[in-house]
């Protein structure tokens, strides 16, 4: 009879020890749930592998600084290539894509997307001396390089379709932007598009005999993709409140200006 009291003395003892743990401390110790952002390694200075082949670049350093205050979460990081990056997030490989994604209409239908964090300037970009082209109507007759499927491409692509599809589009099989610049610089062909943090980065990287021409053809907002599912959603609105922070705060700016050398392309 004893050793029954004893027992239930311990067993309500137990109990409210239990209770007395506080909600935030229950929930801290459970396990985080790990979330892994599919990103391409080499598309400097947004999203690459570093001499130690650490994935860095702006667009991952901006998720590393918003999941710090999110230890419900484990972040990880998979490295993709760009015709692959989007399977990964559909097949459910990856939760987030980090890489200099453009916002456009099929992919807000298709996906949850993040505010944007950084806006692109796309420009033209020639052989060094070259006079001849300033826009797209003097590309008209001449060659210009496209990589598939991108929101420039997919741009260009109507205004060819819209004004004669006189301009003999190529498509690279690059995974990334160098190659083209390259064929470019190599006269292979006369034009490609890059925005202008990519440009600068690989002209002071590689020394290419390239340049932008004319105004700007494109400013496209860069957004976070998201699975359409119940994770995407919270993942989304805790980004986005993340992103809210570091505006006005100051750190997007100074992470700007930090990897891509200016403040200007961070939207207000």
């Amino acid at each position: 009879m004893k050793n029954k009291g004893l027992f239930a003395a311990l067993l309500i003892f137990c109990s409210l020890g239990m209770a007395l743990i506080p909600f935030g401390q229950a929930k801290a110790q459970q396990a985080p749930q790990t979330v892994i952002v599919g990103t391409q390694p080499d598309f400097p200075p947004f999203c690459f592998a570093d001499g130690n082949g650490r994935l860095t670049g702006y667009d991952l350093e901006i998720l590393r600084i918003i999941f710090e205050n999110l230890p419900e979460y484990k972040l990880d990081f998979l490295p993709s290539s760009w015709d692959g990056i989007t399977i990964g997030l559909e097949s459910n490989k990856t939760q987030i894509i980090a890489d200099n994604m453009t916002w456009n209409e099929e992919r807000a239908a298709r996906y949850h997307l993040s505010s944007p964090y950084y806006n692109v300037l796309v420009h033209l970009v020639v052989k060094k001396g070259r006079t001849d082209i300033n826009s797209l109507e003097d590309l008209k007759g001449k060659t210009l390089e496209l990589v598939v499927g991108t929101t420039p491409a997919l741009a260009i692509e109507k205004w060819n379709e819209e004004n004669g599809g006189e301009i003999r589009i190529q498509y690279t099989k690059a995974t990334n932007y160098t190659d083209p610049l390259q064929d470019v610089a190599n006269g292979r062909v006369d034009a490609y598009v890059e925005n202008l943090a990519n440009f600068n980065h690989v002209v002071r990287e590689r020394n290419l005999d390239i340049q932008t021409v004319g105004e700007p053809i494109l400013k496209l907002p860069i957004i976070y993709v998201f699975r359409r599912d119940e994770l995407g959603l919270t993942l989304k609105d805790k980004i986005n409140a993340g992103l809210d922070r570091l505006k006005s705060d100051g750190t997007l700016k100074a992470l700007a200006l930090e990897w891509t050398g200016s403040e200007a392309g961070v939207p207000e």
